[in-house]
């Protein structure tokens, strides 16, 4: 589970100060912290949270989870999911989908026996979907936005091969002008994660 909490958004130049840390490490769980900070004029102005809750796993157990997973061979170039026009289609006005499907080069790096798409990359997709979600929802083209805040939780691989289904539902408005979203991805198998969206609309400058 990650909790990350942003807060304005960064210029050119700034010093900032990153530090991590890791607590409650176990045998079955462990917990990460890691926050960035922003220097200037003697002060330290917390700028940006995430903290991780994990759950261990044996290898016997990766093994079990992940066992029907086709291993496949890394190709030479490096396909970017991220970079991908991704067309939304409307179900109503508060619900859209999309359909990504994973290609082994979205997978590089990543479980290289195993292929899979990086939880990270699923939780990226699911923040441009609502993004452009809310850009519907206000009529306004090539909207900028800011994440406020996100529940995060990953609860399955998406395997190489395999289509993702991303949806973003829109919860309705929040305090200080912020805009919530229940956003999901899944596969045939079921849920790979979901995330809990607050989203801010940033002015142009």
């Amino acid at each position: 589970r990650k909790s990350p909490r942003s807060g304005t958004p960064l210029r050119p130049g700034e010093t900032l100060n990153i530090r991590a840390s890791s607590e409650g490490v176990t045998k079955r769980k462990a917990s990460a912290t890691a926050t960035i900070s922003q220097l200037g004029e003697g002060k330290e102005r917390e700028l940006y949270v995430i903290r991780v809750d994990y759950d261990v796993l044996s290898p016997r157990i990766f093994q079990r989870l992940i066992g029907g997973m086709q291993a496949l061979p890394e190709p030479a170039s490096h396909i970017e999911i991220l970079e991908q026009d991704i067309p939304m289609r409307r179900i109503s006005r508060e619900t859209v989908e999309a359909e990504v499907p994973v290609l082994p080069g979205h997978c590089v790096g990543h479980f290289p026996d195993y292929p899979a798409l990086p939880v990270a990359k699923v939780m990226h997709l699911l923040s441009n979907l609502a993004g452009e979600h809310l850009s519907a929802l206000l009529g306004i083209a090539d909207l900028k936005f800011e994440v406020r805040g996100a529940e995060v939780m990953a609860e399955r691989l998406a395997p190489a091969g395999s289509h993702v289904r991303i949806l973003s539902t829109y919860l309705g408005p929040g305090s200080d002008d912020a805009h919530r979203f229940r956003c999901e991805a899944r596969i045939p198998e079921g849920i790979c994660g979901t995330m809990d969206l607050t989203l801010i609309e940033v002015q142009p400058t």
